[in-house]
């Protein structure tokens, strides 16, 4: 396994969820910078790390390790509906959090 390419990955993965360094580490229940190492290519990762990546967001093992393949399995083929749901929602907060402020502009 390169490590540097793992750790691209990796870093896209997080990017993808819109996670940072230290929330997906508590996911993953390993320090932030553990996760740092990982992702700028200065650790390899351990079995039970790969494991807790793939039950955390269900990326593809194979397409973390090697690249190979699709990011995500069809094993949850709703993911991207997940996804896509996760976007409306932080777009109905925003709406929300802009209507808070013209309110209390107001008052």
């Amino acid at each position: 396994m390169n490590k540097v390419d793992f750790g691209k990955r990796l870093r896209k993965l997080r990017l993808l969820f819109k996670d940072s360094q230290k929330k997906l580490a508590r996911k993953l229940h390993i320090d932030e910078s553990t996760l740092s190492k990982y992702e700028n290519g200065l650790r390899t990762p351990d079995a039970v790390f790969l494991a807790g990546a793939r039950n955390a967001t269900s990326v593809n093992l194979n397409w973390l390790i090697s690249g190979q393949g699709e990011m995500f399995t069809a094993y949850d083929e709703n993911l991207k509906d997940r996804l896509a749901v996760t976007k409306e929602l932080r777009d109905h907060v925003r709406a929300m959090e802009k209507l808070l402020q013209k309110f209390h502009r107001l008052y």
